[in-house]
């Protein structure tokens, strides 16, 4: 089984590198159980830790190690975030590009964001899914599915009835959508108060696909978009839903180590 977690594990006694003591310690993101899933993978980064009476695929050791790449991109995603969020609220407002500057941290905290949920879902896939050293993006591809999963592609998989909440949750849901709509499309319509320079954004947004422009259809902006929120506001509560979310999956994450375990055959030794 893989190393056993003790009961008083401390997170301040741990190795971590440069980025990760930042994250604990700097910008205080509680990552209490994805340091507790490092412990038990020994960090992921040496397969040597892997021991079997079988010989060990070499696709299994390698889909071990991206254990290591992804909970490490999964962590530094959420760091990233949350220096986004000092950094929009450290602009000068009176700076005559501060408003490219917020939409500028504001398309990057979401793209962190989602990143931390995709790499997540590879740890999901990998620990969870028989075959997942091995099963391929589709059947007429020699890409290996591991190296695809995000997070919507994840919901199609089976035996994650452990993870069904997150699926359905709709403020996770709500956070990919402004993300995709960042990647793929275009920015969200914002109100700007020029005295107090306050940016607010419109509830609305968060389950739209389309975002409409405040000129060639500013009427229908201002019929569509009725619920506003100051920018920082919105921006720190999802930050904290992702903070939180974060940990609860990273926790179960923890006992489906046994599930990888099983299926490959194979033991972390402790």
């Amino acid at each position: 089984m893989a190393r056993i977690i003790p009961p008083d594990f401390d997170i301040f006694k741990e190795d971590l590198d440069s980025n990760e003591r930042h994250i604990r310690d700097d910008l205080q993101i509680n990552i209490v159980n994805w340091a507790k899933f490092r412990y038990s993978i020994h960090a992921g980064n040496d397969s040597s830790v892997l021991v079997s009476p079988l010989p060990i695929p070499d696709n299994v050791r390698k889909a071990f190690v991206e254990l290591a790449k992804s909970h490490y991109e999964a962590v530094n995603s959420i760091g990233y975030a949350k220096i986004n969020l000092i950094d929009i609220n450290m602009l000068n407002k009176g700076r005559p590009d501060y408003l490219m500057r917020v939409f500028k941290g504001m398309k990057e905290f979401y793209v962190h964001i989602g990143s931390l949920f995709d790499n997540l879902a590879r740890l999901i896939f990998i620990l969870n899914t028989p075959d997942s050293a091995n099963k391929k993006k589709n059947k007429n591809s020699n890409e290996f599915l591991r190296h695809w999963i995000d997070w919507n592609q994840l919901k199609g998989e089976s035996n994650l009835q452990e993870y069904s909440g997150f699926f359905q949750d709709k403020v996770l849901k709500e956070i990919l959508n402004i993300r995709n709509n960042y990647t793929h499309n275009w920015r969200p319509p914002f109100g700007f108060d020029k005295i107090s320079k306050i940016v607010q954004l419109p509830l609305e947004m968060r389950s739209d696909r389309n975002y409409v422009w405040g000129y060639e259809e500013k009427s229908e902006m201002e019929k569509r978009y009725k619920q506003w929120k100051p920018l920082e506001e919105f921006l720190m509560d999802d930050f904290a839903f992702a903070e939180k979310c974060q940990e609860q999956i990273f926790q179960q994450l923890i006992l489906d180590i046994a599930d990888f375990e099983f299926n490959n055959k194979v033991v972390i030794r402790h």
